[in-house]
Formats: structure tokens, sequence, C-alpha cells
């Protein structure tokens, strides 16, 4: 295929890209690094050199990621989406960026492209438009699980220009009904200064955790990593250092959280290295942000006397994608975007990818939502992700050890969640979970899933409150909204006794509904003992259904 003409010189190759502020290359290997006078370190940064034993038997290949990506121009910075099917990345100087259009394909000019994975090959990437390309050097930080969200390199003002810092994109459906990006929203961080003009960044998998590798006044050395957490719409705290175990005097830039929350990966050449900037890995030992295991160098497999810089992998963890020179056959070098197989021993803690859609639980419609994950022995929220404007598709990650409510909000419907531990997940699984939500409908009853009592008893479990909460808030914020509690058992005991205990079940709900400030004149409660089955008795699994507690909307 061809991709017309490109213009690009050894300075860009080695300086101009550098400049996009989403990492750092080297270009002339370990050479001095200039200093503050205020930080009281060395004017010279004497590196840890290992004697590089060459590339092993049988280490894996780096992998070009082939001619739909990859053009006569140079590509960098790959940020692959959480399911590895969406690829967005830097190229420069081609004739078909925003500024190369003006110009005729000018080397300073770096638009974001985009390429599909379908079927298991690449798409001819594209150039998603001035939504947020322009003229200037344009860059994706991070991709969020659902696909909704971009992390993007500056702040973009309303005139066209640009500004340190950065901003947010989110993906919506336009006039047309296909996918545009929306104006950049400029992320506002406190205290945000930087004494470097290189930069990256990267965020957690939920969005919480901002990671910035810049230059400040306490910096170690030259380019140091910071972490800021999210405090308010679009904006984050004062950037803090990750400590003394990950930064040196030397260089820390292009960090990746993998999606297990834990294990960051990042470029380095103040650990011991091989000659140049080598991937390191490090895991996080405490909610502190700052307490981290010692860096481990992913070895000769990976790294070599070459800079290695940025490296992004998938919710699997199997694959890291990044860029990295390539000679072509005119004797020519530029840089093209590779993937390579990354060592069992490297690859982040295993993770839940969750896909499905949102249905409308009446008409099987499907819904655009918000989903939230939380944790259900605390119900504090984790995080959440966006249903895709255009396939209606969720997705999201749940990393190792903890107990998941996965639900579904939709404006004026009520939602159930459905639970999934991962305690005890042992390997990378990616399985499809659809969830529903509940319009107002007047006397048609709903089953309120994940209410727990014992055998032959009526107190709630704790294991309810999850759920009764939720159903709480949407009560509270649906004054109008009136309902009837009814508890149902199935035929193990007498006709009597089920009565009672189905009545007392439905009291219990209500009871508690009544103790989060539901008024009473809304809520009323009967009990149906066995008399209204919606399973076969006769089985375990239908006695399980017959056992439950409905809510029904009543006027």
């Amino acid at each position: 295929m061809s991709f017309g003409s490109c213009r690009y010189s050894n300075y860009i190759i080695c300086t101009l890209f550098l400049a996009v502020g989403l990492g750092l290359l080297s270009c002339n290997s370990i050479k001095k690094i200039e200093r503050n006078k205020d930080k009281n370190i060395s004017e010279t940064f004497k590196p840890c050199i290992l004697d590089y034993p060459g590339k092993p038997a049988g280490s894996p290949e780096r992998e070009n990621l082939g001619d739909d990506i990859n053009s006569k121009c140079f590509e960098i910075l790959p940020i692959i989406s959480a399911d590895g099917k969406t690829l967005y990345f830097i190229r420069g100087g081609h004739p078909a960026n925003l500024e190369g259009a003006e110009h005729g394909g000018d080397p300073k000019s770096q638009d974001i492209w985009i390429s599909e994975l379908i079927n298991g090959k690449w798409q001819e990437a594209y150039n998603p438009g001035a939504s947020i390309n322009n003229k200037y050097p344009n860059g994706v930080c991070y991709v969020s699980p659902d696909g909704t969200t971009l992390l993007l390199n500056n702040r973009y003002k309303k005139d066209g220009t640009l500004e340190d810092g950065f901003s947010i994109t989110h993906k919506y459906l336009g006039a047309n009904k296909k996918t545009v990006w929306s104006f950049p929203e400029n992320q506002l961080i406190v205290n945000y200064y930087n004494l470097s003009k290189f930069t990256s960044a990267n965020l957690s998998s939920d969005g919480k955790i901002l990671f910035l590798g810049m230059e400040r006044k306490d910096s170690k050395g030259d380019l140091d990593l910071y972490f800021s957490r999210k405090i308010g719409e679009n904006k984050w705290s004062e950037p803090k250092n990750l400590g003394d175990i990950v930064n040196t005097p030397g260089i820390e830039s292009t960090p990746f959280l993998a999606a297990d929350g834990k294990t960051l990966y990042f470029s380095s050449n103040g650990h011991c290295t091989y000659g140049d900037l080598d991937i390191f890995y490090t895991k996080r030992l405490d909610d502190t942000w700052t307490n981290w295991s010692e860096p481990v160098n992913l070895g000769p497999e990976i790294n070599s006397p070459e800079p290695e810089n940025g490296y992004f992998l998938t919710a699997k963890g199997d694959y890291a994608y990044f860029y990295g020179i390539n000679k072509r056959t005119n004797g020519k070098s530029d840089f093209d975007l590779f993937r390579i197989k990354m060592p069992e021993e490297a690859q982040p803690e295993p993770v839940y990818l969750i896909t499905g859609t949102v249905l409308n639980q009446d008409t099987k419609e499907i819904m655009d939502a918000t989903i939230y994950y939380d944790d259900r022995e605390t119900g504090a929220e984790l995080g959440n992700a966006k249903t895709d404007p255009e396939t209606g598709i969720y997705k999201i990650v749940l990393p190792k050890g903890k107990d998941y409510a996965i639900r579904a909000y939709v404006e004026g419907c009520m939602a159930m969640s459905k639970t999934l531990s991962s305690k005890d997940l042992d390997q990378f699984e990616n399985f499809e979970l659809d969830l529903t939500v509940n319009p107002v409908v007047k006397n048609k009853p709903i089953v309120i899933d994940n209410i727990y009592f014992d055998f032959g008893q009526f107190e709630l479990k704790k294991e309810s409150y999850y759920e009764l909460n939720n159903i709480s808030v949407f009560l509270q914020n649906n004054e109008k909204i009136n309902v009837e509690i009814a508890g149902h058992t199935d035929n193990v005991g007498s006709d009597e006794d089920n009565m009672i205990l189905s009545k007392n079940r439905a009291k219990s709900v209500v009871e508690y509904f009544l103790s989060k400030g539901i008024d009473k004149s809304r809520i009323s409660y009967v009990g149906y003992g066995e008399t209204k089955p919606i399973a076969d008795n006769s089985t375990d699994e239908g006695r399980e259904k017959n056992r439950r507690v409905e809510l029904e909307f009543v006027d």
C-alpha cells in the first residue's frame, strides 16, 4: 500500500518527537545529564552498565505490526486497548496529517492515528481528524478499558493552540451516527509544573490515579515518576514522587500501570541497564502508591544495549506493544511499531475482562448506560465505565482479590447487580456478562436479587445490604414512586408457617428501607407463602427460585 511521500530528518528522529512530551528517547546512548543546581546532586550521572550477554536462545522475537500500521514515515507510542483490538499511535511527517495536508508532509507534524484488529488482522490505520488532531504535536497517553475515554498529551485551547499539560476526550455519536471524539477537556493538576521539556503520562484502569514522568524540584535526578489522585471532575491532586525505590539520579519515564492495578512498567537508565534505557517493572505494595518492590530489569530477552522506551500491555498482559528502530531496505531507518511476547515472570497478575450489553428487562432493547463496579463487602465504588455509543458494548477490568458487584445505571430505571469474585482467579479470563435495567412499569413484579436469609429465618444477612442500599438510593431519587414488597417461599414446611415466614421476610426488607429514610407512606409489604411459585417445586433449582422477595411499583 502507498502512504505517499514522507519527510523526516535526523533532527526528527533524534530530537523532534521527543518534544511530543510523551516519552524520552535516547539518541546518543548514556551521556552527561544536566542537573538543577538546587538539587544537591552531582553534575554528572554515572550509570550502572551490565554486560550484555546477547539475546538468549529461544527468546521471543519482536513482531512488526505490518504495513497497515507502519508507513514510510515514523510511528511511535502505541497505546493498546484492554482487549487488544484497537491501537492508538502517533504518526509523524505524513502528508495525511493535518499539518501535512497544509505543508506537503511537514516533518514536524505529529497526529494521532487509529487501527482496528478485525479477524486477527490490523486494518489500515486512519486519522480521526480535527476533533483530537491539529497542526501541533498530538498524542494519546491512555485509553480506558471501555474504549470511550482517551487521555491526551497537552491542554487544548479554543484558539487551536496547545499548552503544557493533559486533556481528556470522550467518544460519542455525531450527527451522521459515526463515532467522533469530543473537544478535549483540560485537566487541572494542583501545583502542576515541569522543569523538563519532556513528560509522559498514563492512567490506572479505573481512571483514578494519574502517573507522570517529569522533572520537579523534589526529583531525585532527571525525569522522575510521580502520581496524582483524582479529586474531582477533571481535577487532580498535587503530584507526589513515587520514592527512592523507583526513582534514581537518572531517567525514569513512560510509566504504564498494568490492568492488575499493581504492576508498573517504566523506562530507566538510573537502574542497572545493558547500556541505555531499559524496561523495568515494579509491584505496588500498598495503597500509599509510594511503597514499591525493587524494580526488576526485564532481562536480555527484552532489553539490549539500544534504548527501550515505552511498553504498553493489553489486559491479558501477555504481549507488550512498543516502538523501535526499523532499518529499511533502502538503507534508511525510522521508527515502527512492534509487539513482543512478555516473559511469564514479568507479566502482571491475572484479571477479568468483562464485556457485555445493558438490556431493558421488558423490551430487550440495548441501552446506553453507565456501569459501576463496587466492592461488594464494603460497598465502595471501585470504578465505572460507559457503554460504547456505537455498539452498546461495555468493557471493564476487574483485578484479582475482591468480591465485586456490577450494576448498570440508566436514568429512570432500577437495576439489580451481578456478583463476581476474583479472589481465586489464577489466570486471565475474558467473558460476557449482560446486565439489565427495569423501567418503572406498575403492577409488574421484579425479583430483588442478592437477598439472603438463613434457612427458616427472616433476619436479613449482611450480604443483602449492598443490593438494598442501591434500591434505597433509587427510591430516594424518585420520590413519587411507591412500591410493594412481597415475600415468597417454596413448598417445604406447612402452608401457615410459609405464609408467616414470607410476610416477615418482606417486613424485614421494608424495615431496612425505612432505616434509610424512605417514607413509610410510600412502601407496603405482603407475604404470599408458597401460593405463587415461578418454578417447579420438585427440584432444588426450582425451590431456590421460588424462595424470593419481589418489588412492585404501585399507585
